[in-house]
């Protein structure tokens, strides 16, 4: 591999001032002040020399080779639409179009949108919900080979882990499973890049023997947003299909500054004295804070100072779950907010928090005199009932999503909604993106009330086409 960097080069083009008869508009040429700091200076197109994404043979190549090395892959992308593109291609590259496949529940809308696109009959599995945070765990094993056996023709497993809360399944086992019955294992790895670095003990989904695993590099590691990463393990999914399919959904104008980003964040990995000084930062972070949050009165953290942990496979040491007695998520973040504390997330009742590698400790002091300032203006005692959402455990799928899609459908309240009514769009909060009602599902009294339960709350409601009020697309 050349020891040329992605970023170097861009900063060569840039200082020789070589003259941009191409793309971008701007031309580099700094009249522009609101990109002047958005570093337009670099910002290039596939100019000779500097590769192509979607058919790479220089520089980006071997950036994607390191990749695979640093991961232990069959063969790595660069991706730079996020996570989203990854999951769309991993999907139309593995199920055909109105094959089953088998899916948690708890997946995120970009899994649903490709299941939709490729018309596929999805199988769901329900993880089962932490009785003291309202959300999803692991997905047990035995839970997949179940649904293997009950739908053979099954073409594709996806799974989420880690969740947006942290939660890890055991997927070695599911990939073991999987590949006894000769079916890909696809992981929605998203938020867990870092895993297998950070914690030993918690390994990554490649390392696991999934077949084909997305993460977002700019959710957990140095890298900007909307960059990610696809890996291909094994010999069940064709590596130049998988190609192909990413050329669909990703743009044929990829941003250099992503790539360089991309590029950038690989090195660190690959570099031994980087990547110890990078995650060494990170564990003192984790350290402290454990510490210190765990030894705060009506403050709970997920698997500091309770039990809820011991349920389950594995967790992410990077995600702080936390909720005070008697607050709900949302207000728990208002208080967080006027001490100028940004969560990454406010749920039913807890917030959830990201702390990194460059999270300093006067950050987790501000965070714990927030959090001692809203358990002492708490009403004390667990949350009141109408403060969670109770998970929705039976549901009744009268057609598939794309069926539901192509179908007629008018817009009803969800007070006047008629008994055994169809959904025809997707409902969820925003952040995690999980649907509470996916279109062709019957909207069941227990759906319904997981909807009244958002908006009581104020999770931000939403469909695929903006807010969700109270009204909700149904089939004629």
């Amino acid at each position: 591999m050349k020891d040329t960097k992605l970023d170097t080069m861009l900063r060569s083009v840039s200082a020789k001032g070589r003259v941009p008869f191409h793309m971008p508009g701007h031309k580099r040429s700094g009249r522009y002040d609101y990109l002047n700091g958005l570093g337009a200076a670099m910002d290039m197109t596939e100019i000779d020399g500097f590769d192509n994404l979607h058919d790479p043979t220089g520089i980006l190549r071997d950036g994607m080779e390191l990749l695979s090395r640093v991961y232990g892959s069959k063969r790595s992308f660069f991706l730079i639409n996020g996570s989203t593109g990854g999951i769309l291609a991993a999907v139309r590259c593995a199920v055909p179009f109105g094959g089953e496949v088998i899916m948690a529940r708890n997946c995120h809308k970009a899994v649903y949108n490709a299941a939709e696109l490729v018309g596929a009959r999805p199988v769901y599995i329900d993880p089962p919900t932490d009785d003291t945070f309202g959300f999803c765990l692991d997905v047990s094993p035995y839970d997949v080979e179940k649904a293997l056996e009950d739908h053979s023709a099954a073409s594709a497993v996806i799974v989420t882990s880690p969740t947006y809360d942290g939660v890890v399944s055991d997927i070695s086992a599911i990939a073991k499973v999987c590949h006894g019955r000769g079916v890909p294992l696809i992981v929605d790895e998203a938020h867990g890049a870092h895993l297998g670095f950070l914690d030993e003990r918690v390994r990554g989904a490649v390392s696991s023997g999934a077949d084909i695993v997305i993460q977002s590099f700019h959710k957990t590691l140095p890298s900007l947003t909307q960059t990610a990463v696809a890996h291909i393990g094994g010999d069940l999914v064709d590596a130049e299909r998988y190609a192909a399919e990413l050329s669909v959904f990703e743009t044929s104008s990829p941003s250099y500054l992503l790539m360089s980003s991309l590029d950038g964040c690989t090195r660190l990995l690959a570099d031994d004295g980087a990547r110890d000084a990078f995650f060494g930062r990170w564990r003192e972070v984790l350290g402290y804070g454990e510490g210190v949050l765990s030894s705060l009165l009506g403050v709970r953290l997920f698997g500091g100072n309770t039990v809820s942990a011991e349920r389950i496979y594995g967790y992410d040491r990077a995600k702080w779950v936390i909720s005070a007695d008697g607050m709900t998520g949302v207000e728990l973040a208002a208080v967080l907010r006027r001490h100028n504390i940004e969560p990454e997330m406010a749920a039913a009742g807890y917030v959830l928090l990201m702390p990194g590698a460059d999270t300093e400790k006067g950050d987790i002091d501000l965070l714990c005199t927030a959090l001692r300032d809203g358990a002492c203006g708490a009403r004390g005692g667990p949350l009141a009932e109408d403060g969670k959402i109770r998970p929705v455990t039976a549901r009744k799928q009268a057609m598939t999503p794309h069926e539901a899609r192509l179908r007629e459908k008018e817009t009803v309240a969800l007070s006047e909604l008629p008994t055994d009514a169809v959904s025809g769009d997707y409902v969820f909060a925003y952040p995690p993106g999980i649907p509470v009602v996916v279109p062709g599902e019957v909207i069941t009294e227990e759906i319904k009330e997981a909807l009244y339960g958002i908006l009581r709350l104020d999770l931000n409601p939403a469909t695929l086409r903006g807010a969700f009020r109270g009204h909700i697309s149904v089939v004629k």
